[in-house]
């Protein structure tokens, strides 16, 4: 998969893996409907998981719900 990664840029026109941002992956949500990953999965600020009061209130669960020990 990580070799095979190296191709992605190229296929979508770009210089390098830095430049695929969200809003170049798009995702179909319905029979004619598709979303910038953007517009699906807003963006968080940089280091807030690592404190808990900083968590967003859209991740708080799932983060609550995470064990380093278990898949």
């Amino acid at each position: 998969m990580i070799e095979n990664l190296q191709w992605l840029p190229a296929a979508a026109g770009l210089e390098s893996l830095e430049d695929l941002k969200p809003s170049r992956i798009q995702q179909r949500v319905s029979g004619t409907v598709v979303r910038n990953y953007d517009k699906l999965y807003m963006p968080i600020e940089v280091g807030c998981l690592l404190q808990e009061s900083k968590i967003p209130n859209d991740w708080k669960s799932a983060w609550n719900s995470v064990d380093a020990y278990r898949w």
